[in-house]
């Protein structure tokens, strides 16, 4: 399990999907792969971050704020 912590990414996932499935359904990927992300089970990918920075309007000064420690 890796050490990240998404509190501030789930918040804002929340504040603009309303939820973990219309989030995940925008991503194309499914909510149990959103959850173990989240959870740290399972690395984002790269271009899932790129697809996520868009989705959530996430300007590039603040992608460290969302996926570092």
């Amino acid at each position: 399990m890796n050490k990240y912590k998404y509190s501030e990414l789930h918040g804002k996932i929340i504040g603009t999907y309303g939820t973990l499935a219309n989030f995940a359904k925008a991503l194309e990927i499914n909510k149990n792969s959103v959850t173990n992300k989240l959870t740290g089970r399972t690395p984002w990918k790269d271009p899932e971050i790129t697809k996520i920075c868009t989705l959530l309007s996430i300007p590039p000064s603040d992608v460290a704020i969302y996926f570092l420690l």
